[in-house]
């Protein structure tokens, strides 16, 4: 690596080190990560994310970094002419891997502390190469920053993860030049290990792998990856696939997610993606998820929960009469919730569960569909 920026002040890399590696803040973190990959060090812990399940402690070798990184660098062709910018949690495996790239390929890095707003605290005349986002960054970038289109002028690509997509985001996405890709991949993944392109050529519907993975559904059509980071092991995930082709699929939606209404086995995931235009248009919000509620007839019944504060003459009929035109019968939610602020895991996921535990709790019905 050539140099590091922080608070847009430029350091070799050795100086950075010697200066924040003590210190207990984001500065801190990242040098710690830096000095011990200058040392080579044998083992690397990262912790989960825990918006699936318990948080668990990971490690991986020096070799299985290597691995994930060179994936990267070499699908993206970074070289060390190149800036990678950081912007997200380093003690989680996105922020982590950015930093481990731009080591490997030798190329300066640009940090900044995680933020929904990551240009604030960036020149305006900066540019990029690379960079990573959850998508409610990338859309705060794109409807709030007016030099966005200078900032990505020289950007091979940009990478989002962590959560979905919005359609308004993935609308905005489709006008812009800079190619921008969505990730798949987990921390026992050492990040993503398959991406679909969101907009320009090659654009597609599905994910493909980078090289050298390997999938394969389990007997509950859930997803299975064997690579060298996985130790030629094959690791089940907890996501429900269709696989098109020996490296292609697309996700149906997290097997602990499916709701059983009736004994019909329903994705909230599939669910949202449908929905995600009239949420937007008839509640003016991004943000929701659809989850299963108890019901002693039918089991489990499908809700929508938003993140608003209030809603004011919303036509509800109608928004149920046009989500009706793309949704199943029974895939319609028969109640929605509201909650002033969605949970957020520690590296800025949405955290599924306590959305969902601090709505059964508040119980912030706004409305019943007539059944």
């Amino acid at each position: 690596m050539q140099l590091l920026v922080y608070k847009n002040i430029e350091y070799f890399i050795d100086d950075f080190v010697n200066q924040y590696v003590s210190e207990n803040d984001f500065a801190g973190q990242v040098a710690k990560i830096i000095s011990q990959w200058q040392k080579k060090e044998s083992y690397y812990s990262l912790t989960t994310s825990g918006s699936t399940g318990a948080v668990k402690e990971l490690k991986f070798s020096y070799n299985q970094l290597k691995i994930s990184a060179k994936q990267t660098i070499d699908f993206f062709g970074l070289t060390n002419d190149d800036e990678l910018l950081c912007c997200l949690p380093v003690n989680k495996v996105a922020g982590f891997m950015m930093i481990i790239r731009a080591l490997e390929a030798n190329a300066d890095l640009i940090i900044t502390e995680p933020s929904l707003y990551p240009l604030d605290s960036l020149k305006k005349n900066l540019s990029v190469s690379f960079a990573a986002f959850i998508p409610s960054q990338f859309e705060i970038i794109l409807n709030q920053y007016s030099h966005y289109q200078s900032f990505f002028r020289y950007t091979k690509a940009v990478i989002l993860g962590g959560m979905a997509v919005g359609f308004e985001l993935s609308e905005k996405i489709k006008t812009i030049d800079t190619a921008v890709y969505e990730t798949y991949g987990m921390t026992e993944t050492l990040s993503h290990f398959a991406l679909k392109k969101l907009n320009g050529e090659n654009q597609a519907p599905f994910f493909t792998l980078l090289n050298e993975n390997e999938i394969m559904m389990d007997e509950n059509e859930c997803l299975m990856v064997k690579s060298r980071i996985t130790q030629n092991k094959w690791l089940k995930t907890n996501d429900v696939v269709e696989i098109l082709s020996n490296n292609t699929f697309t996700i149906r939606g997290r097997a602990d997610n499916i709701i059983n209404t009736g004994g019909i086995k329903i994705f909230p995931e599939s669910i949202e993606q449908r929905i995600m235009l009239y949420v937007s248009k008839f509640f003016h919000t991004e943000r929701f998820i659809i989850a299963g509620f108890k019901n002693q007839q039918f089991g489990e019944i499908p809700v929508l929960i938003l993140e608003c504060v209030s809603i004011h003459k919303t036509n509800f009929e109608l928004f149920f009469n046009s989500i009706a035109e793309v949704l199943e019968k029974y895939e319609i939610p028969w109640k929605i919730y509201i909650e002033e602020r969605f949970s957020e895991t520690e590296n800025l996921k949405l955290n599924r569960k306590a959305i969902i535990e601090n709505t059964l709790k508040s119980k912030n019905t706004i409305y019943e569909r007539k059944r």
